[in-house]
């Protein structure tokens, strides 16, 4: 991941805000505590939690740089 990460900055399409390897912990910490706070009975259903997460750390770290 770490790698896929410094790619992405260097290519332009991943923000510099923070260190390649802080964005990584930050990205996987995000994301591996969802088990200790979410609740299965509760509002959202997995996808729409997932892709609300999905949303909300892409913003963070992506770039306005295309894709192609």
């Amino acid at each position: 991941m770490l790698t896929l990460i410094e790619n992405g900055m260097a290519q332009g399409y991943l923000r510099r805000t923070a260190s390649a390897k802080i964005t990584a912990n930050s990205l996987l910490g995000a994301v591996n505590w969802t088990y200790r706070w979410y609740n299965p009975q509760g509002a959202l259903r997995p996808r729409e939690l997932g892709e609300q997460i999905a949303d909300l750390l892409l913003v963070g770290v992506l770039t306005d740089k295309p894709v192609r």
